[in-house]
């Protein structure tokens, strides 16, 4: 019997033995032909009215695109226009709203639309890489799902043609000088006039003003279009994955601690008081300092009381500990070797913390709490979302003791410190007494624990180098460090700080900051914040067929993209004045490989890199092909206002004398509200074709 005919790789019908096409194959071929006219009907019709039109899934797009190169036996789908495009809807409603402000989230909703309706072919080589070959069914089932993104339109904006969209760029523009943001920003809108091409359907070349943030907590533009808050968790089968108890040694939990103490240069960039020549010499490396160590119990020693010392014998035990520390007018103490405390046994770990209040010199101590951990056995507890007080039993208080300035206190910062008039009246510690409490009981291997802690050793003049700062330690991001109070919620399930208007309890500080340390040693890394927030977009090796690229500063690479596992292709570029800036037009431009997403981060500081600008997008725009997508987002001084609020942050902090004038707050207002507003472009090379005879 005559085997049936089959098809060749290329999908093409093969010829059966006498070298003619079967009526099967033949009425395929018709099928086929049918489909594609349809399709291509369906993409030439453009109704504005509705949220999506056209090509919608990314299976219809390559059956296009694959019947266009046989029928046109073309090596390139260039000479195929159906382009998308985006814009707002013009339904009665929405017209009437055609000037109002839209929420930056409803454009990182759109972008996750043109994203998952990409598919997965190689837009180079027009082979698909689906799964489902040859079945449309199959694949329209599984195509939401194909990349793992999940998105719908905004209600007020509409797509034509999203699934054409093979190319996608996101262009972030930030005004870097609030004083030039205003015509640099007209220059900008000039620019993009220059690219859009108006119909008598909708005036592309109109900005949309876009609302970034709300309330006063700053974020750009990468924020807000990269990052989406992650489903939620069973908690269920996240505390199965937690085995209960897990005992330590001393030794052993000694070692993790250590592993989490501050480097030389992390003390050194952190603003920790040191000496002008840093001396290891005195100090063992911190393996031996465990290693040599084999005791499972500290010997008790009792803690020498500031008011057992004299001011003259405090003096003497001080002064031969002077060292100066650079840009400090008033010499510092430094931990020292001594016979009392050195005696060979294990180290030890300490909880600090101190309050300060305002004087003509700056801020100084006016009260410094020290708690020691005491437990020998290190048992993690079992999972609980609920708060516990079991620590408290796990340490003992050494110092909470009230200490009298030299300079006049004309600000006790009560509702900080907790420290008032009333309490500092009959008060007459002096700082030399508290370090000399400390330098007797305190060796250089002791591991002092606190939060934020070198504004505690300044105040207390102190320099100490075996140092854990849970600020640090829990730092989600390189340069933001969460409260004491954040990290005792979220981490320990218990509530501080309560007393409002009465300051803190730095003894309730010390043990939260003490707490912290010692739960990140015994349970690893996993005991840390939980990002809310997770990057939708980022691909990963195993489905990387359309290329994904950045092209950034340094800085926003290694917040963004180096601190994720992915596959993306990473350029650095701190300014307009880079050379690969050119990169941009060649990863979407370029005859071999294209982007199938392509993030760019440009700062505009300068009128030369206006122009600069301006000729990257019009070559851009000139040799992109129909079926890219160029997402333009423009942000003022976000920059700049990020840096105030951190001066402000810190001139507001009770522990730093700066001011912060109602002229500063003013400026910071606004400066707030000229990042908050910015304009979103939605360029595109070709307008919509035809308009569907049923708009209304």
């Amino acid at each position: 019997m005559e085997s049936p005919p089959t098809k060749t790789e290329e999908g093409r019908p093969a010829l059966s033995s006498d070298g003619a096409i079967s009526n099967k194959d033949k009425d395929n071929k018709k099928d086929q032909k049918k489909r594609f006219k349809k399709l291509r009907k369906r993409a030439e019709r453009f109704c504005l009215t509705s949220d999506v039109s056209g090509i919608v899934q990314s299976h219809e797009w390559e059956e296009v695109k694959q019947q266009h190169l046989e029928e046109e036996e073309s090596k390139s789908d260039d000479s195929l226009v159906f382009a998308p495009w985006i814009g707002i809807r013009q339904s009665r409603k929405h017209l009437q709203e055609k000037d109002k402000v839209r929420d930056g989230v409803d454009h990182r909703l759109a972008l996750k639309y043109l994203v998952s309706r990409q598919s997965t072919t190689n837009t180079t080589t027009g082979t698909s890489t689906s799964k489902n070959g040859n079945n449309p069914a199959k694949r329209t089932r599984d195509e939401s799902n194909s990349n793992g993104i999940n998105a719908t339109v905004p209600a007020w904006m509409t797509m034509h043609n999203p699934a054409c969209a093979d190319h996608i760029a996101v262009l972030e523009i930030h005004l870097q000088n609030n004083t030039v943001a205003s015509f640099v920003s007209a220059d900008v809108e000039a620019i993009m006039k220059k690219l859009a091409i108006g119909t008598s359907l909708t005036e592309a070349a109109q900005p949309i003003p876009t609302r970034w943030f709300e309330g006063p907590r700053l974020q750009s533009i990468s924020e807000v279009l990269l990052y989406e808050k992650p489903q939620q968790q069973n908690s269920k089968k996240k505390s199965k994955k937690q085995n209960g108890n897990t005992t330590m040694s001393t030794v052993e939990l000694l070692e993790s601690l250590q592993s989490l103490t501050l480097t030389e240069e992390q003390l050194q960039n952190e603003g920790y008081p040191l000496p002008e020549s840093l001396s290891t010499s005195d100090e063992t490396s911190k393996s031996e300092q465990v290693a040599s160590s084999t005791q499972d119990t500290v010997p008790p020693k009792e803690f020498p009381n500031p008011t057992s010392f004299s001011l003259e014998e405090a003096n003497a035990i001080v002064t031969p500990c002077h060292v100066n520390v650079p840009n400090r007018k008033v010499p510092f103490v430094m931990t020292k070797k001594l016979a009392s405390t050195d005696s060979g046994s294990c180290p030890r770990v300490f909880g600090l913390d101190c309050e300060m209040v305002k004087t003509k010199i700056g801020t100084e101590l006016a009260r410094v709490t020290l708690i020691e951990y005491t437990t020998t056995t290190a048992v993690s507890p079992p999972p609980t979302d609920e708060a516990t007080n079991e620590f408290k039993d796990n340490y003992q208080v050494l110092l909470d003791e009230l200490v009298l300035p030299y300079s006049p206190i004309f600000d006790y910062v009560t509702e900080y410190s907790g420290i008032s008039a009333k309490m500092m009246q009959n008060v007459t510690t002096r700082l030399e007494q508290i370090q000399a409490s400390l330098l007797s009981y305190i060796s250089p291997r002791d591991i002092l624990v606190g939060h934020s802690l070198e504004n505690d050793l300044v105040a207390t003049r102190w320099i100490h180098c075996t140092v854990i700062d849970t600020a640090i330690l829990f730092r989600t991001k390189a340069s933001f460090k969460h409260s004491l109070k954040h990290l005792s919620i979220n981490l320990l399930k218990k509530k501080i700080q309560q007393d409002f208007g009465n300051g803190h309890c730095s003894e309730e500080d010390a043990a939260a900051t003490l707490e912290l340390a010692i739960r990140r040693a015994k349970e690893g890394p996993s005991f840390a914040l939980q990002s809310k927030e997770k990057i939708w977009w980022i691909p990963t090796r195993k489905h990387n067929e359309n290329a994904t690229v950045c092209i950034c500063p340094s800085q926003w690479l290694q917040e963004h993209v180096v601190n994720h596992p992915n596959a993306i292709h990473a350029l650095t570029c701190d300014d307009m004045d880079s050379p690969n800036l050119k990169a941009v037009i060649s990863w979407l431009t370029g005859p071999r490989r294209r982007a199938g997403l392509l993030w760019a981060n440009l700062s505009v500081s300068k009128a030369s890199h206006v122009k600069i600008l301006e000729n990257m997008m019009l070559d851009l725009k000139a040799k992109m092909s129909a079926n890219t997508v160029l997402m333009v987002n423009v942000q003022s001084g976000h920059e700049p206002t990020l840096e105030t609020s951190k001066r402000r942050r810190l001139c507001q902090s009770p522990r730093t004398a700066s001011v912060w004038s109602d002229g500063d707050e003013e400026a910071f207002k606004a400066s707030v509200d000229g990042c908050r507003t910015g304009q979103v472009w939605w360029v595109t090379k070709h307008p919509p074709m035809e308009l569907d005879s049923k708009t209304n």
